[in-house]
């Protein structure tokens, strides 16, 4: 790297100025709202099938909003692990980070506020088993798939298992305990992941490629 092109590079990852409002949509990018509401939707699936009767609509809130709070928590982090990678490339460079709207600590912050929130609210509002598995999304997803998907196209299946708790969390919210509906409905949502991972995988090949992302055979293959 020449000494133009570093300066350059010190250049595009200051934190530009922005406005509140601005900086709040960051900040709500960074949580990738899309992504919570698939979530969110999961764990109340999980929570509605593992109803024995009535139910408690306040626990059915706090089983609702602690996935919301962990999916935001969880993508925030793996963004800030990623920033680097992000930067080079193109369907990644505008997030919040690379573009400069905001900076790592900010970012960190942010980050374990919703997942040691999310994790008060299992504890204390839900049960023990769903903030242990709600600790499993956090390990898995950014500190086991996240560096992985770098060096191995087996990070395809251990991403998938973070994407299949929430449905368990909120069977476990409801229920209370382990049964085999849990198992299934993480196995139909662990299953469900594979194909959609593949085919951004397949869309982005280019720009993962950039990137130094290894994926699954199939998605190289169609590369070739």
């Amino acid at each position: 790297m020449t000494p133009a092109s570093f300066c350059g590079l010190l250049t595009a990852v200051q934190i530009s100025p922005i406005s509140i409002r601005e900086k709040i949509l960051a900040f709500v990018a960074l949580s990738k709202p899309r992504i919570t509401c698939l979530v969110v939707l999961n764990a109340w699936a999980g929570f509605a099938l593992g109803v024995n009767g009535s139910w408690s609509h306040s626990l059915m809130l706090w089983t609702i909003l602690a996935p919301a709070l962990l999916s935001g928590g969880v993508a925030a982090l793996k963004q800030d692990l990623e920033r680097d990678r992000d930067r080079l490339m193109r369907h990644t460079a505008n997030r919040p980070l690379p573009a400069g709207k905001l900076s790592p600590r900010q970012a960190l912050f942010f980050a374990f506020g919703l997942i040691v929130l999310a994790e008060v609210i299992f504890l204390v509002l839900v049960n023990w088993l769903s903030a242990m598995l709600g600790a499993l999304v956090v390990v898995t997803y950014d500190w086991i798939y996240t560096p992985l998907k770098a060096r191995a196209w087996s990070s395809t299946f251990v991403g998938a298992v973070p994407r299949g708790l929430p449905a368990v969390i909120g069977w476990l919210a409801a229920h209370s305990r382990w049964g085999a509906p849990a198992f299934i409905l993480f196995s139909i949502v662990f299953l469900s992941q594979l194909p959609h991972v593949l085919a951004i995988a397949t869309l982005h090949r280019t720009g993962y490629s950039q990137g130094g992302s290894i994926f699954f055979p199939l998605a190289i293959a169609s590369a070739l």
